[in-house]
């Protein structure tokens, strides 16, 4: 499954969140019915990462298949995989955000899902706003883009 798009949404009192319609169809037409969260840095700011549970194994064979002795990796290794949280989506098509998770992204009310292909970021709306501006520069670099 591919996440694609950007999507508001805001936490309940529980903790809950609702999963985007589009993706929570194309969720249920694999018959996938939960996500795996983890927690995630880019740069200085934090979020959550959100896997199929498919992705997710995948994630941890290319963790595994790591050299053992490399010490960077297994850092990066316990840090990722020990946080993730399977997240069963309720009838609704909410999932509860790991209260851990809510407080290591500072996830509060307003979030913003973001699409990133294999994978999708929980971030809290006001920093996916500042990150946003940061972005625009990216597309300066077209040698990149036309390497793709």
């Amino acid at each position: 499954m591919l996440f694609i798009g950007r999507y508001d949404h805001t936490i309940d009192s529980k903790g809950r969140l609702a999963v985007p319609s589009r993706w929570r169809e194309a969720l249920l037409g694999l018959h996938e019915d939960r996500l795996v969260l983890t927690k995630y840095r880019f740069g200085p700011y934090r979020c959550v990462h959100v896997h199929t549970l498919g992705s997710w194994q995948d994630v941890h064979r290319r963790f595994e298949s790591q050299p053992p002795l490399d010490l960077k990796m297994a850092a990066l290794r316990r840090a990722y995989l020990s946080h993730g949280q399977e997240c069963p989506l309720d009838p609704q098509g909410r999932i509860l955000l790991p209260p851990h998770l809510r407080a290591y992204a500072g996830l509060e009310r307003d979030v913003r899902f973001v699409g990133d292909g294999l994978h999708a970021v929980i971030w809290d709306r006001a920093v996916c706003d500042r990150i946003d501006g940061d972005d625009d520069s990216a597309f300066d670099d077209a040698e990149s883009l036309a390497r793709l």
